[in-house]
């Protein structure tokens, strides 16, 4: 049998790089501390440590890319957050390796093409937080598991207060950052959960997928053809905003199968 281990800079996406996406690993399930003497780069060139980011608040750690669908998705909710908690946390992006990488956006070969593609999100999307532009191999990444598009809550001293496996989780998170912001003990927790924030994020994968290049279109029909024939549907709904496109096509697609079923039945 072959093995399920997917390189951290994998160069096409495939079932083995979804299933990695569905759970936190054993490891980050036991809410590690991080080292905040640690010294990471950001966009701009600047190098800081951890703590010097913190200067004296929690932070808050979102990961995301350019070909990452779930990541464009939860951009509004990002910006309301970090807007009403601006002055409890520090927001970060960790920018990390690509999702679904395709012609335009391929797996970063130097850290400054990662730190380009790191700008150019920033540019695209209009967004204004500080961004750390990780190592090729994703030293920061791996110490909060590799998922695509996770959020972390770090208190001053580097211990892990909470984690979502979907930085679009927004009931949990808001939950967190209420509890966390108001004085109140927030148990270590962790937070699965992956429908409510899939089926938002299911709107904006074709359009994501075709900005990162054809061939990230290609590999996800092939990887995962029940998301892709769900993503095509939603794309078509132009008339609504992306955030329920999937749902409404989710819905579409039961309707047509349940009506075949019954044909052939």
């Amino acid at each position: 049998m072959k093995s399920r281990h997917v390189p951290y800079r994998f160069e096409h996406f495939d079932i083995r790089v979804m299933f990695s996406d569905l759970r936190f690993s054993s490891v980050s399930k036991q809410f590690n501390s991080l080292n905040m003497k640690q010294r990471v780069k950001l966009s701009d060139g600047r190098e800081q440590t951890l703590s010097i980011l913190a200067n004296g608040k929690p932070l808050i750690f979102i990961t995301g890319s350019l070909s990452c669908p779930m990541t464009v998705s939860v951009l509004p909710f990002l910006r309301q957050v970090k807007k009403d908690f601006d002055d409890k946390f520090n927001f970060i992006l960790i920018y990390v390796r690509e999702a679904h990488p395709g012609e335009h956006y391929q797996q970063a070969r130097t850290w400054e093409e990662k730190q380009q593609h790191a700008c150019q999100f920033l540019s695209i999307h209009d967004l204004d937080i500080p961004t750390i532009v990780d190592g090729l191999e994703g030293e920061l990444h791996k110490q909060l598991d590799t998922k695509p598009n996770s959020l972390h809550i770090v208190d001053g001293n580097g211990s892990v207060l909470f984690q979502s496996l979907w930085s679009g989780d927004f009931v949990a998170v808001e939950q967190a950052l209420n509890s966390i912001a108001d004085g109140q003990t927030q148990p270590k927790r962790i937070s699965e959960r992956m429908v409510s924030p899939f089926m938002r994020g299911a709107g904006y994968i074709h359009q994501t997928l075709k900005q990162a290049g054809k061939r990230a279109g290609r590999e996800l029909m092939f990887g995962a053809p029940p998301i892709w024939l769900l993503s095509r549907t939603a794309a078509s709904f132009t008339m609504i905003t992306p955030a329920k496109r999937g749902t409404l096509a989710m819905g579409v697609l039961l309707m047509i199968t349940a009506a075949i079923t019954v044909i052939l039945l």
